[in-house]
């Protein structure tokens, strides 16, 4: 579907400007009339970085009026509604809408554009252009493709795969326990009490796989699928795996904390710390824009994460310190990866 959009692009005058890896994920097309340049920035929304579009544009204006030329910007950004990320690149390029009229949206799924109302109603003709790849592609379609079959396996492959997994090692746990009695909470649980040697140390990682009963699992793993299908496709599947452990670890610790202030001895289990850890770096990436979520705001991430916690408080039977250690782990953590990435993607661009 993208390669029918570009081809438009061109054959409707628009030059392709050649970049290499660095720029993978960006699409950059020119229209030059004299002393004005007219240029277009396809963009796919998990590739958007707001600040290295600012730096291109930084760049190319600069380039340019040294030589008489102006240069007016317009961007695209690129969505698939038939991919599982769908729903995180709509948060993308809506935000990226919502800090630039120029910008539009383009779903290749379906070759669609989208243009909100207040956005730019055109640009020297570049509507009727994205507009007419659909009506394109359908005549090819009717006439040289056979009526296509959703495939299963590509629905299984395009699920996040260390959530999917993590989701999964959860769930035939609980099962096992089911069939077992109180022997795996018996070994897996923790507590300060039960870390008699440093051989019981394995205990701050298998608890984080145990679960109580049924209720206590289901809303643990609906928050890990659903964030993690967001939060996986951003930071990627290593950095999601080490946030599932730093924070239920760091959970843990703060549950030792606890123990030791109060002194009352508890033995702690479920994947929670883990789970509110995704909140936290989920709140520390919307507010560094690295997410950008236009129907959830940074106020409302901050009044979600507050009511948890709060509820947290009102049962006596919930390790509510092992939610603030993981939601701080989880804060930090995003801090850690923010720092890294950022310096990364500057390197790369001053390269």
């Amino acid at each position: 579907m993208t390669d029918a959009l570009f081809n438009s692009i061109v054959q409707s005058g628009y030059k392709e400007m050649m970049v290499n890896g660095e720029y993978e994920g960006y699409h950059f097309f020119f229209d030059a009339v004299r002393h004005i340049v007219n240029a277009v920035l396809f963009i796919d929304a998990d590739k958007y970085r707001d600040k290295f579009i600012s730096a291109i544009k930084l760049e190319m204006k600069d380039k340019l009026e040294a030589q008489g030329i102006n240069v007016h910007y317009m961007e695209v950004i690129l969505v698939n509604s038939k991919r599982a990320s769908y729903v995180e690149e709509m948060f993308v390029a809506r935000q990226a809408c919502a800090d630039n009229s120029f910008t539009w949206i383009f779903d290749e799924a379906i070759n669609e554009l989208i243009i909100y109302e207040n956005q730019t109603e055109d640009f020297y003709g570049l509507k009727n252009i994205l507009e007419n790849v659909k009506s394109i592609e359908m005549g090819k379609e009717e006439t040289e493709n056979p009526a296509k079959i959703s495939n299963p396996i590509d629905n299984i492959k395009a699920l996040p795969k260390v959530t999917s997994i993590l989701v999964l090692i959860n769930v035939v746990t609980f099962i096992l326990c089911t069939f077992t009695g109180t022997l795996l909470y018996n070994k897996g649980g923790v507590g300060l009490s039960l870390l008699t040697s440093p051989y019981e140390y394995y205990r701050v990682i298998t608890s984080m796989f145990l679960h109580a009963n049924i209720a206590h699992l289901f809303g643990n793993m609906v928050n890990l699928f659903f964030l993690g299908e967001i939060i996986e496709k951003k930071i990627g599947p290593w950095w999601f795996l080490g946030l599932y452990f730093v924070s239920g670890i760091v959970g843990t610790v703060a549950t030792f904390i606890s123990e030791v202030i109060t002194d009352t001895p508890v033995i702690v289990i479920g994947a929670s710390g883990a789970v509110f850890g995704l909140f936290g770096i989920l709140l520390t990436l919307v507010l560094f824009k690295e997410i950008r979520m236009s129907t959830m705001p940074i106020a409302r991430v901050v009044v979600i994460i507050l009511f948890m916690v709060l509820e947290g408080f009102s049962y006596t039977d919930v390790a509510v310190w092992a939610h603030v250690g993981g939601l701080f782990g989880g804060i930090l953590y995003g801090m850690v990866y923010y720092l890294l990435s950022k310096n990364k993607g500057e390197e790369s661009y001053e390269n």
